[in-house]
């Protein structure tokens, strides 16, 4: 075995271990470090894109009743943006 194969072995390790449920998030762990790597990347992208357009969908529905509280209101306008958008950047 080359140093290089042992480099992987390590890199699919480290990335196979700290992923919870890889197989149920859709993320090939079959392949070397590298298509890991880039099956993760494409699935949070994903996963990010969707998150962000139902959030967006979220706010854009959310209506304030004459007979809310509007500092509760507000809250939860804010709520929804920064926990959203908290793991996006």
């Amino acid at each position: 075995m080359d140093e290089w194969e042992i480099q992987d072995i390590w890199t699919k390790t480290l990335l196979t271990f700290n992923i919870k449920d890889a197989d149920g998030l859709g993320i090939d762990t079959t392949g070397i470090s590298a298509s890991i790597w880039k099956s993760a990347k494409n699935n949070y992208k994903t996963h990010s894109e969707m998150t962000r357009i139902n959030a967006d969908n979220e706010l854009r529905t959310l209506k304030y009743a004459d007979n809310n509280n509007f500092p509760t209101h507000l809250s939860i306008i804010v709520m929804i943006h920064s926990n959203t958008y908290l793991f996006l950047y």
